[in-house]
């Protein structure tokens, strides 16, 4: 009876100390680096692959050059709202038509137009 006692306290505590682990899972970082590109978004496109959430239409503008991306987005682009020096933690759903946003690439984009990558970071502005 007592060994039964002794396992039923050993067990609890290991599913306290679990609990307090899952529950201290650190806040995805935001990047620190200085964004690829910044322009608004002119299409959105959710998918259902395994993996890939769906894809971002953008353009950026300057100097009267129009530079066209396709931007996947997948389970692993983190996606904030900037909010004053804030960034908070947004999802795919609430990227909208006409939003200003920054971009990092997860990795070295195509040289075709429009410019084809995989974003880490989206930032709506």
């Amino acid at each position: 009876m007592m060994k039964a006692n002794r396992l039923f306290v050993l067990v609890e505590l290991l599913l306290i100390l679990m609990a307090l682990c899952l529950g201290c899972a650190s806040a995805p970082k935001p990047l620190e680096r200085e964004p690829d590109f910044s322009g608004f978004i002119t299409d959105i496109r959710p998918n259902g692959q395994k993996g890939v959430t769906g894809q971002v239409l953008a353009e950026s503008h300057a100097d009267k050059i129009v530079t066209r991306y396709v931007v996947r987005v997948t389970n692993e682009t983190l996606i904030f709202r900037r909010d004053t020096d804030d960034l908070l933690k947004e999802d795919f759903e609430t990227l909208e038509n006409k939003q200003w946003v920054e971009i990092w690439w997860a990795e070295p984009t195509t040289g075709t137009f429009p410019v084809l990558g995989t974003a880490a970071q989206i930032v709506i502005q």
